[in-house]
């Protein structure tokens, strides 16, 4: 593999300028990550009330947060 160099100085700029971006910005977004993570958790509690019979928290937890049946599935922890 060879490296080609620039053919000027405003393509030289334009590489400079977007890897700097792409160093400096951070790739994950740490609300989108929470939401994720807190959903999560809120599952493995369900599925544990549900192991030891506690439909009704069950209940109460998926009409609180509004979940949706596709997360409730069984496939969706596999």
């Amino acid at each position: 593999m060879t490296i080609k160099p620039f053919k000027n100085k405003e393509e030289r700029i334009a590489f400079d300028k977007e890897f700097k971006d792409m160093l400096t910005k951070p790739s994950i977004d740490y609300e989108q990550m929470k939401k994720k993570m807190f959903t999560f958790k809120l599952l493995n509690l369900i599925k544990k009330c549900r192991g030891k019979g506690k439909f009704n928290l069950a209940i109460k937890l998926i009409d609180k947060y509004k979940l949706d049946k596709k997360k409730l599935e069984e496939a969706y922890y596999d």
